[in-house]
């Protein structure tokens, strides 16, 4: 069975991410998502359409996604974030969530994304520093 990827946000970060699911050896279903065509444009010319086992598919809105995704990776900016995972879990039912940091810019904000993340079987925030060792380090120099 193959796995269902959405890709929110076609920045620097969302096509990295896109580059990294076209390596992947599981068949994966991947569509990126974003408003802004000179994102499409720069994603194409990055990762094209995908893969022997990776097919890549851009769309500009939530209508065009499938009704059931495994996994979106929010690579959208803060203040857009809550907006954008709003609009997609009105029209579709998603299993699994990654947020990039930093995750919104209010406390209403971040209500709601705990709303939004419910809603889904699990939900990671994307925070590599806590498993670094210089920024393990950082903890034992400031006083708790």
């Amino acid at each position: 069975m193959e796995a269902s990827v959405v890709v929110l946000g076609l920045g620097q970060l969302g096509r990295r991410y896109l580059e990294g699911l076209t390596k992947s050896r599981n068949c994966l279903n991947v569509w990126g998502i974003d408003q802004d065509p000179r994102a499409f444009r720069k994603t194409v010319e990055a990762v094209g359409h995908g893969t022997n086992n990776v097919s890549v598919r851009l769309a500009s809105s939530p209508r065009e996604l499938p009704s059931r995704i495994d996994v979106v990776i929010s690579a959208t900016t803060a203040d857009a974030r809550v907006g954008a995972l709003r609009n997609l879990t009105a029209m579709t039912e998603i299993r699994y969530l990654l947020l990039e940091k930093l995750l919104t810019q209010s406390a209403d904000e971040s209500r709601e994304l705990l709303h939004l993340a419910a809603c889904s079987r699990g939900a990671w925030v994307n925070y590599p520093r806590r498993v670094m060792q210089w920024h393990q380090a950082l903890k034992d120099l400031v006083p708790a």
